[in-house]
């Protein structure tokens, strides 16, 4: 179980450095999918299996957070705009 804690983790600061909070109402009945189906075929107490749950949700909204944390220092800095006018470089030809 502690694999996909640290995985539920990885894909909630994934989302949260990509995404908008809006994201997490579908990752987490996803994220609560794969955590009663793995407590299931690990054939774990129903205390056991809703502790699972509250851990991988948790690190998935954690993980979230520390992604949105983080979103601003690893956005690219947009280059700046010049304010210098070009003159004009029309050329005149005499003939």
């Amino acid at each position: 179980m502690m694999a996909i804690a640290i995985i539920s983790f990885l894909f909630g600061a994934t989302l949260g450095s990509r995404y908008v909070v809006s994201i997490l109402f579908p990752a987490v009945p996803f994220v609560f999918g794969v955590a009663v189906v793995t407590s299931v075929i690990q054939g774990n107490s129903l205390w056991s299996t809703v502790l699972d749950i509250f851990l991988i949700l948790s690190l998935l909204e954690i993980g979230y957070l520390i992604g949105a944390a983080i979103r601003p220092i690893t956005e690219p800095i947009p280059a700046p705009q010049s304010s210098v006018v070009e003159p004009n470089t029309v050329s005149h030809s005499t003939s």
